[in-house]
């Protein structure tokens, strides 16, 4: 879906520069630039994301014994 999404933006690019009388070869270069970059920003927030929900999974358990741990009640 996303892909598509990129894909439609930089058509739709294209199209607009084709439309305004840029060149065709100054309106494929600008519109594949358009893609590459979308696509490069795509990719690495996808890949922190993943990351982080890694960390993030990793650093819940601990937390969560460690917090209902200092809940219990303490026999004095």
């Amino acid at each position: 879906m996303l892909f598509r999404f990129i894909s439609t933006v930089s058509l739709l690019i294209f199209l607009l520069l084709s439309i305004s009388g840029t060149a065709i070869e100054l309106a494929v270069f600008r519109s594949l630039v358009v893609f590459t970059m979308l696509f490069v920003v795509s990719y690495i927030a996808y890949f922190t994301f993943s990351v982080i929900q890694k960390k993030t999974e990793h650093t819940q358990p601990e937390t969560a014994g460690v917090t209902s741990e200092s809940n219990s009640p303490q026999s004095e």
